[in-house]
Order: C-alpha cells, then sequence, then structure tokens
C-alpha cells in the first residue's frame, strides 16, 4: 500500500495498491524507490483531476 497525496505533508487521498497470487513475489527486503515515484507521478496526474 503506497499513499497517493497531493503534498507530502497533507493527508493521503488515495492508494496505489499492488498484489500477486504468488505468495513469494512481494518481501520486506525488496526496495520501494521506484513504487514511491509511481505514487509520485500518480499523485501529481490525480491530483490535477481533483482540483
Amino acid at each position: 500500500l503506497i499513499p497517493l497525496r497531493a503534498e507530502p505533508e497533507l493527508p493521503a487521498f488515495g492508494l496505489l495498491v499492488l498484489a500477486s497470487p504468488d505468495a513469494q513475489r512481494y518481501s520486506a527486503e525488496m526496495g520501494t524507490d521506484f513504487l514511491e515515484r509511481i505514487a509520485q507521478l500518480a499523485s501529481a496526474a490525480l491530483s490535477r483531476l481533483r482540483a
């Protein structure tokens, strides 16, 4: 679960949820840099639609 925010200090207006039927697909050791960037881009795009 990755929160979508218009600004880092504002409350989340949505969530980016990724899942897989494979229980071994994701682990706590995996990096989140790419997912955080996707969340930033999605937040920016959706913020324009919310205005």
